[in-house]
């Protein structure tokens, strides 16, 4: 796995100016044990640390991995049997493992930390959070379902009424489920963006809409939109459960969303402009870009973040030949991590994309992105640099 690293006080932007098999309950520690849940590797990620507002102890995310190894209970990682409780895993308490949840009743669930693996089985009514899993979600046997995710794969069997706001690096497959619902994910807390670095997984990488039903005669999906794709209709206010969220972040996600906001590949099938990041511009870069674009009337459709290699510099190379100049971005070294942008807006994109570039670039003093001058040079951007459908995987 590739490392995240955000931008440095030193970047130009400095923050923008400001696998599985069902199981009997009875049979999840021995089961956890055999898979490798807990200790199955250090915990790692960066350390962030802010003190809990409630009785002015420290939430620290990351803790050292001998600390934390020593202390590891399989108990700590499940959530099984509950009924009407509130269910709250703290930032810095999951660290990296596998974590379980099974035969949960009318409950409130918040894993508010990064994992490596998910496994719902046998819920009904809930409403879940998962921080960012970097690898699978497995949701099983549930009925009437809200859950906010993240993850590299996810996949349900069985399912019924089971509403996903998701950021998924691979396409989210469903089989033999019906009445699900997609969104894109769209929420906020002051671990999250850190925890997705240490789970190594670009916010730009997220395929949800791009939905595969492996069994379509026994069920579909629909895509969310509006209100109805919003966190505050999946869950409670994280703040009124936790003590490590305070008010202000209630509606944080509406503006500072770890994820961007993304419409779907189909969202640009009348005409977009592709735009491409240099090195410099950095998650905290582009997800501004992105604002100052859907406050153009300029919605992003898809995304994409990658390390330069031969491969991608040949992909890079053919697409900034569409780009008068190639853009002005100058040298792009091998090892660099690149940001793609594809926004919709009808024929007359790029130039609305245009004037919303040569503004931010005065603006930061140096050019951070360049755009096609036409929807015809971003087909053909696009064509080269998303023809690879599971090009997330490179970096995650």
């Amino acid at each position: 796995l590739v490392q995240l690293v955000r931008p440095t006080t030193n970047d130009p932007l400095a923050r923008c100016r400001r696998r599985a098999c069902p199981a009997r309950p009875g049979e999840h520690a021995a089961l956890a044990a055999k898979m490798g849940c807990i200790g199955s590797r250090p915990a790692r990620g960066p350390k962030i640390s802010r003190p809990s507002p409630a009785g002015g102890r420290e939430i620290v995310m990351g803790a050292t991995p001998a600390a934390f190894l020593k202390k590891l209970d399989p108990k700590d990682f499940m959530c099984l049997g509950r009924q009407g409780e509130v269910f709250v895993k703290k930032p810095g308490s999951v660290a990296g493992q596998q974590f379980v949840i099974a035969d949960c009743v009318d409950c409130d669930i918040f894993v508010c930390d990064h994992c490596e693996m998910v496994t719902i089985d046998r819920c009904q009514r809930c409403r879940i959070f998962i921080g960012p899993c970097e690898s699978s979600i497995f949701v099983r046997n549930c009925v009437d379902i809200k859950l906010v995710a993240s993850c590299r794969q996810f996949r349900t069997r069985d399912c019924k009424q089971l509403d996903v706001l998701m950021h998924c690096v691979s396409q989210p497959s469903i089989e033999t489920s019906s009445a699900v619902r997609f969104g894109c994910l769209q929420y906020f807390y002051f671990a999250l963006p850190a925890q997705f670095e240490a789970a190594g997984m670009s916010v730009f990488n997220n395929r949800w809409s791009e939905v595969y039903n492996f069994t379509p005669a026994k069920g579909g999906y629909t895509l969310l939109e509006g209100e109805a794709a919003s966190p505050t209709a999946f869950l409670k206010p994280l703040h009124k459960v936790a003590d490590f969220s305070g008010a202000e972040e209630a509606d944080a996600w509406r503006t500072q969303s770890a994820v961007p906001l993304s419409l779907g590949p189909a969202a640009a099938a009348h005409g977009s402009c592709v735009l491409v990041g240099a090195p410099s511009l950095g998650t905290d870069g582009a997800l501004e870009l992105v604002r100052r674009l859907q406050t153009a009337g300029l919605p992003l459709a898809r995304s994409l973040e990658f390390v330069v290699n031969s491969e991608w510099r040949a992909k890079l190379s053919g697409a900034l030949a569409c780009v008068l100049g190639g853009g002005g971005l100058g040298a792009v070294p091998d090892g660099s991590r690149v940001i793609v942008l594809q926004v919709a807006g009808g024929e007359d994109s790029p130039a609305m994309a245009a004037e919303v570039l040569a503004i931010f670039n005065k603006a930061m003093g140096v050019v951070l992105a360049c755009a096609a001058a036409s929807t015809a040079a971003s087909a053909e951007m696009a064509t080269r640099l998303f023809v690879d459908v599971d090009s997330g995987h490179a970096l995650g």
